[in-house]
């Protein structure tokens, strides 16, 4: 939640890789649809993803992942194929898979070792600003 909230604070300061457009009576453009996604669809998911993580096998855990990408693959290309989220500098479908990938992993790691999430997520931030042109 933090981090998507530093990205909004950021981006809006600078630019955005992704933007959420609708003109819906309930979400009036980016805004409101962002801190709906923050708050209520980001807060749900990783209670569901984390309580539910399987023990055991690392195949167990790499599935779990892997529906779980899926999962929230199959929702952008969704809102991508209704022009509900659009994509500025560079960032696309394949950036946002591995972004997914990405994410539900930290999300594990964060969960069993924070400090250790923390950090390497510093290089994970660092590595999408200098690839998307944050330090032009």
């Amino acid at each position: 939640m933090c981090a998507n909230l530093l990205y909004k604070f950021f981006a809006s300061s600078k630019f955005y890789l992704w933007r959420f457009d609708s003109q819906d009576f309930f979400f009036k453009g980016h805004t409101g649809i962002f801190l709906w996604h923050v708050f209520i669809v980001n807060t749900f998911a990783t209670f569901l993803y984390l309580s539910n993580f399987p023990e055991g096998t690392l195949r167990k855990k790499v599935f779990y992942i892997m529906k779980w990408v899926t999962i929230f693959f199959a929702g952008e290309v969704v809102l991508y194929q209704f022009q509900h989220v659009r994509y500025e500098h560079g960032w696309n479908l394949g950036w946002s898979i591995l972004f997914d990938f990405t994410m539900f992993i930290m999300l594990r790691l964060h969960f069993k070792k924070p400090i250790g999430a923390i950090i390497l997520s510093i290089f994970f931030t660092l590595f999408y600003l200098y690839v998307f042109g944050y330090f032009k």
